[in-house]
């Protein structure tokens, strides 16, 4: 997703758990949850394995121009496998 109009600051985060396969959270489909906890996922074309503990990242950036500037918009996704989790122990 691409901020449009005036670029704000900072980020947004959550936590998501899945319960059912396959679990698509734009852009990335969560295909398998292995016995070890890893976790297979596809995005576009590429398919990779997130082991426990690891960093999935995509940095992307455009140029936005207008009448009165340009910007240099940078935006990252990151996903990150922290296994399996019981929901009482998640606090927000």
């Amino acid at each position: 997703m691409w901020l449009t109009g005036d670029a704000g600051g900072g980020g947004a985060s959550g936590v998501s758990g899945i319960y059912n396969l396959p679990y698509q959270y734009d852009p990335v489909m969560f295909t398998k949850i292995n016995t070890d906890g890893s976790v297979n996922m596809k995005r576009q074309d590429s398919v990779f394995i997130l082991a426990i503990g690891k960093e999935w990242n995509v940095t992307t950036s455009r140029l936005d121009t207008t009448d009165t500037g340009i910007a240099l918009l940078t935006g990252t996704e990151r996903i990150t496998n922290y296994g399996f989790q019981f929901k009482s122990r998640i606090h927000a």
